[in-house]
Formats: C-alpha cells, sequence, structure tokens
C-alpha cells in the first residue's frame, strides 16, 4: 500500500486534500507508519497538502509527528477535526479516492476507489471545505 501511495502522490501537481477518519482511527502507528511515510515520500516539491485528522487519529501519532511534517518537502497545514465519518482524499481537483473500510475488521480497509468524475470529485471538495473550515489547526 505505501507504494501505491506513493505513485498516487506523485501524480499530484499542485494540491492534495486528504481527511483522515477510520480505519486509521483503531490502527497504531507501527500499522500506520509505512502508509504515512509513503504519502509523503510520493510528494512533489512545493505540493500544497491540506491534511484533516479527526481527533482519534491523533491519539494515535506518535510524538515526533509534528517533525516529520516539517521535514517534508511539501507545503503542509494539518488540520483535526471530531469526527471523520471516511477517509478520502482529493488530488488537483480532478481526482478523489475513497477508502474501503474492511467489512470484519474496523482498523485496516480492503482497499480504495478512484473517482476522476468531475460532479463526484467537486462534491468531495465542497464537503471537504466543509470539514476544514470547522476544523483546528493541529500544528502552528
Amino acid at each position: 500500500m505505501s507504494t501505491a501511495l506513493q505513485q498516487h502522490m506523485r501524480t499530484a501537481e499542485n494540491v492534495v486534500q486528504a481527511a483522515v477518519g477510520p480505519p486509521y482511527e483503531d490502527a497504531t502507528w507501527e500499522t500506520l507508519q509505512s502508509e504515512v511515510e509513503g504519502f509523503f515520500e510520493g510528494a512533489n516539491v512545493g505540493l500544497s497538502v491540506d491534511l484533516l485528522v479527526s481527533e482519534k487519529v491523533v491519539t494515535v501519532l506518535p510524538d515526533q509527528f509534528p517533525d516529520l511534517i516539517e521535514n517534508q518537502s511539501a507545503d503542509i497545514t494539518v488540520r483535526m477535526i471530531p469526527k471523520v465519518v471516511l477517509s478520502f482524499d482529493i488530488v488537483d481537483n480532478v481526482e478523489t479516492t475513497i477508502d474501503i473500510p474492511h467489512p470484519v475488521s474496523d482498523k485496516d480497509r480492503i482497499g480504495v476507489v478512484g473517482i476522476k468524475d468531475s460532479e463526484v470529485v467537486s462534491e468531495f471538495e465542497q464537503q471537504f471545505r466543509q470539514l476544514w473550515d470547522d476544523a483546528v489547526p493541529l500544528l502552528e
């Protein structure tokens, strides 16, 4: 999955908006670490990343998370909101990917669905903006 995230992030040229909630809320940092690192390793220099995390995800993040964010080549802003119902991201306002939760394990996903339909992407972008506006800065 880490390799898939790197490739996905390499397609982004300008901006990525990512909402992180289930299934990551119940995972350990050890489980999430390779995906988080893959996400950031794939980011191009100068890319703008808006990362929205649920309060429950924040409890999983290690103390060194601010340093991890600071040491990236992308321009990353992190905000927190009480609840994210579904993990998804939007790349350059042309594609959204939605995490499909595992039907048995609430700590994992079975895959990701990518959608390029402009109306669907626009809807997800509007939803992200609404969540973002209600969120509070996590790192300053």
